[in-house]
């Protein structure tokens, strides 16, 4: 009715109807204009935002190691997170101790950015990485991306960067299959229902999303785990418009607990006592095998010397040579004790991995054992190392840096064929 009433009484319907489309398509262009306009706008102010802020993190990271490198480096405590470095093994004073015996190495401009940009991406989940088209070390080698930027700059470029979303970059889809579609929508069913429902329960109570663990599924039908951190956005009249946040994919991390988990799991039942000490020696677990043979519970031993397990009838020279420390002391405390399992560093002062192997596997010589299981470890990964390994009578082979997932089925799998044996 509205339509006929508009056309003047000297044309006809067919005649009109032009104008109309004409009319209709000017008015959808404008609102498709409008619409991209402001899309482009956001895309762009989210663009520069995180050029600022890479640009930010980049030269705090330059800062700290031009201090770092006028300083000569710093010298930090020797733990597992931060061993001797074996590329500065060739400065005289790269490990040096305290007057009261603590023991200290040196971290370089580079190994301590290297550091810091792991715990940045455990802590905040940014990804920095030292890199190079000719790496000194195998894992700076760069990934196809860093590639790409790296043979940029040869070519004069001083930045090169890229702009995606979680979405795309964490879970594989492009931003044309994103079109019309929610968050929900990239995870499993009932999934999606519980997210939903917490999401809605803290959007109207107007509350952030803190680090909230939702399953999703990957273009290619994997599971990708991500934390989402986020606050809610509001209309002028008080109804939800979107949020705003970041995802971060936690797959790895969530991988990495489990397998812990299982690593704690095969210690505390393991059918051998198990003794972890830190690096002075002092005793930090025991497992329940160890407290029902020695009769000692952790909060017995806990923060002790090893020397509390000394007896009056055994002498301390002998409970020194338990905790080897090179291939030679190795040997000694097998010809003590008939251990169930041995861990051999192939690089060892005195005497080496291969060398210790081969006086353990001498039927001539002093061990207590000559077949004990001996899990190589070394930090070179080549099939010819692993060769070498077995060759020189070791039963398995492990790399370093070693994994936790790894020590957990060696133990496993040895320890359950000691027990057998």
């Amino acid at each position: 009715m509205v339509f006929e009433q508009t056309v003047p009484k000297t044309g006809t319907l067919s005649e009109k109807k032009p104008s109309y489309m004409i009319l209709f398509c000017i008015w959808s262009l404008l609102i498709t204009v409008f619409f991209c306009e402001d899309t482009y706008q956001n895309y762009d102010t989210e663009y520069v935002n995180a050029i600022a802020i890479a640009e930010t993190s980049h030269h705090k990271d330059v800062v700290y190691r031009l201090w770092a490198a006028r300083h000569g480096g710093v010298y930090a405590p020797v733990t597992e997170e931060s061993p001797p470095n074996p590329s500065l093994s060739h400065i005289p004073e790269r490990d040096i101790a305290t007057p009261s015996g603590k023991k200290l190495t040196l971290i370089n401009p580079a190994y301590m950015t290297r550091q810091v940009h792991e715990l940045d991406f455990t802590t905040y989940g940014v990804r920095s990485h030292i890199t190079s088209l000719k790496p000194i070390r195998k894992e700076n080698a760069p990934d196809e991306w860093e590639k790409k930027a790296l043979l940029t700059f040869e070519k004069g470029k001083r930045e090169f960067h890229s702009f995606g979303t979680v979405v795309q970059d964490v879970l594989g889809y492009t931003a044309e299959e994103l079109i019309g579609r929610v968050p929900f929508d990239f995870m499993p069913p009932d999934e999606a229902v519980k997210i939903k429902a917490v999401c809605e329960r803290l959007w109207k109570q107007r509350e952030r999303i803190t680090n909230l663990e939702n399953w999703n599924i990957h273009k290619d039908g994997r599971m990708v785990l991500l934390s989402t951190t986020g606050v809610p956005i509001f209309d002028s009249e008080g109804h939800l418009a979107g949020y705003r946040g970041v995802e971060k994919d936690i797959t790895d991390i969530r991988k990495y607990e489990e397998d812990l988990l299982k690593l704690s799991r095969a210690v505390e039942q393991s059918p051998v006592s198990i003794v972890i000490t830190n690096l002075q020696g002092e005793i930090e677990f025991v497992n329940p095998r160890f407290s029902s043979m020695t009769g000692y519970s952790l909060a017995d031993v806990a923060g002790k010397k090893t020397s509390i397990l000394q007896t009056d009838t055994t002498p301390p020279e002998i409970f020194e040579e338990l905790w080897a420390t090179n291939g030679l002391e190795a040997v000694r405390a097998l010809e003590i004790l008939d251990y169930d399992l041995v861990l051999m560093d192939c690089q060892m002062p005195e005497m080496d991995g291969y060398e210790a192997t081969a006086a353990v596997r001498n039927p001539h010589s002093k061990v207590l054992n000559h077949h004990v299981p001996i899990i190589a470890m070394t930090a070179n990964a080549m099939r010819e190392d692993r060769d070498n390994c077995l060759e020189a009578g070791m039963d398995d082979y492990m790399s370093k840096p070693v994994k936790k997932d790894i020590v957990s089925k060696m133990l496993e799998k040895w320890l359950a064929e000691t027990v057998q044996r």
